[in-house]
Order: structure tokens, then C-alpha cells, then sequence
């Protein structure tokens, strides 16, 4: 069993907002390549042969970040419902504590406290 678990989600969100950077960059260099932004029809001409040569590579790349920002997004609602989970086990006071307070016996998923230690 794991002796504890932390995620910076703050730093997640980063990644993830970063990773789908890079992928709209990516997918709008096309776009870029084929608008005579270098002003010479050789040197158009090449970057299109490279652009065409290299679909299948930029078309990997671009499923190779949109996991990644879907892994992202997963640490980061994974995180907030572990967090939760455990916020929801532990509570002490509130309704959950209080429907529990009169039995002997604490509700499923729910732990109360005996009192200060």
C-alpha cells in the first residue's frame, strides 16, 4: 500500500495547457508553410515536399499529444476525486457524521473519530 500520494494540479493544468499548444502549433503549420511567407517559390516549394513527406510523422505526433493532454486531464479528475473520496470518508461533522452519530455501528465508507487524541 502506498505510504502517501501528491499531485501538483496547478502544474498539470501547465502541462496540459502546453502540450495543447503544441498541438494546435503543430497541426497550424500547414497553414503556415503554404501562405508564401518566404517570398521564394524554392524555398515554398521544399518546405511543401516536406511538409507532404512528413504527414505521417506529424500525424503521430499530434495523437501522441492529445494523449498526453488527455493523461493530464485524467491526474487531474482522478486527483480531485481521490481527494474528495477521502474528504467524503473522514468527515467527522456535517450530515454524514451526524445520521451516523446515534447508531453503533459507523456507515459504509464512513470512519468517526473518537474524539481529540
Amino acid at each position: 500500500m502506498a505510504d502517501g500520494y501528491g499531485a501538483d494540479l496547478a502544474v498539470a493544468r501547465e502541462v496540459a495547457q502546453s502540450l495543447a499548444e503544441v498541438r494546435s502549433a503543430l497541426n497550424g503549420l500547414g497553414t503556415q508553410l503554404t501562405t508564401g511567407v518566404t517570398g521564394s517559390p524554392k524555398v515554398e516549394a521544399a518546405l511543401a515536399r516536406f511538409f507532404h513527406e512528413t504527414s505521417d510523422n506529424r500525424q503521430a505526433m499530434d495523437e501522441l499529444l492529445q494523449r498526453g493532454v488527455a493523461m493530464m486531464q485524467a491526474l487531474i479528475d482522478g486527483t480531485r476525486a481521490v481527494d474528495q473520496g477521502l474528504a467524503d470518508s473522514l468527515t467527522t461533522t456535517g450530515p454524514a457524521a451526524t445520521a451516523t452519530a446515534g447508531s453503533s455501528a459507523p456507515t459504509p465508507g464512513r470512519t468517526r473519530s473518537a474524539g481529540p487524541q
